[in-house]
């Protein structure tokens, strides 16, 4: 299951944890979380406006806290731009249980 994936700007995005509505889920669930903005298109600027911490890192814990499933997979646009890799590394070193209370 996944975010929505059309974002017009920062606070469209900064806490949106609503689910798209693709039916049924399986078990086993992978988890994304849709954190690009386009409007009409991707850009780098757009990137820089939300690849960054704290929104990026905020924006995965709420959502996993939120739905009580951790984000598998954070999609962003222009991975070299922003903090995805470092922040990625430091929540897959995290108890799951602990850090996220689910």
């Amino acid at each position: 299951f996944d975010t929505a994936y059309q974002y017009d700007d920062v606070e469209d995005i900064a806490h949106d944890c609503d689910l798209l509505d693709r039916g049924t889920f399986a078990t086993g669930n992978l988890f994304v979380m849709n954190h690009f903005i386009t409007n009409p298109v991707a850009s780098p600027s757009f990137a820089h406006a939300v690849n960054w911490n704290p929104i990026l890192k905020d924006r995965i814990i709420e959502c996993s806290k939120t739905l009580g499933v951790v984000v598998n997979m954070p999609a962003v646009d222009f991975w070299s731009i922003g903090d995805i890799i470092e922040t990625s590394q430091e929540l897959n070193k995290v108890d799951v249980n602990e850090f996220y209370g689910i």
